[in-house]
């Protein structure tokens, strides 16, 4: 029993719309390879709940069911949401390593993780994290404990300078973001900063085809 919708698990097809036929014939193969099992039966919550109201003499209330289907369709959606942002996310880190390509003629994705890009100019390391911003719903917070980790690889990893980029989706929302951040750098000391930016939308308007930088807030230098 599963409420994973994802083509992974079952086999669709598109035939007036999408049909579900059953499961994937690979994963058919995979239970008969690994568990000896020949033939199963796969389901939805939904679909056993109405099953067993029908074969097997159960009362399960028709509310119920109609609930166990909305909570199985909103997990779906957020699942896909969750996904779409990551695929979002990927794109606007593709969009800013091309525009600092354009910047430093030694750039390569930080295999560690943190920051996302490092660069190299004359014996100076560079760090650059990226973090995409859709709505108004990211905090301040998010933002200071990114820029104490950033510190943490000036004093301890030898960068000689940190740079959180941020993509907004929206430009309006810039001029809200100035203030919050100048406090936030004024917090700490060290060569930090923000380079804040647009990211600009592909043709199918979904993925971060481009970035435009706007503007640079720095913190307090050290030599």
């Amino acid at each position: 029993m599963t409420d994973d919708g994802k083509s992974d698990w079952w086999w669709k097809v598109k035939s007036g719309g999408t049909k579900t036929l059953g499961a994937r014939p690979e994963l058919i193969d995979e239970i008969a390879r690994k568990a000896g099992v020949e033939r199963f039966h796969a389901y939805s919550t939904e679909r056993l709940l109405r099953y067993a109201n029908k074969n097997l003499d159960t009362q399960v209330a028709a509310e119920v069911i109609e609930e166990v289907r909305d909570v199985s369709v909103e997990k779906e959606r957020t699942a896909i949401r969750s996904s779409w942002m990551g695929e979002l996310g990927r794109s606007s880190e593709t969009a800013v390593y091309k525009w600092l390509a354009t910047q430093f003629s030694e750039i390569a994705y930080n295999a560690r993780g943190y920051p996302d890009f490092v660069a190299y100019q004359d014996e100076y390391k560079f760090g650059f994290e990226v973090k995409l911003v859709r709505g108004r719903g990211q905090s301040l917070r998010q933002f200071r404990e990114e820029l104490y980790r950033a510190h943490y690889l000036l004093t301890e990893e030898g960068f000689h300078e940190v740079s959180i980029v941020v993509v907004f989706m929206d430009k309006k929302m810039i001029s809200e973001f100035f203030g919050g951040a100048n406090r936030l750098l004024s917090e700490v000391s060290g060569n930090l900063k923000f380079i804040v930016g647009i990211g600009d939308v592909g043709e199918g308007g979904d993925l971060v085809s481009g970035f435009t930088p706007y503007d640079v807030l720095r913190g307090h230098r050290t030599i």
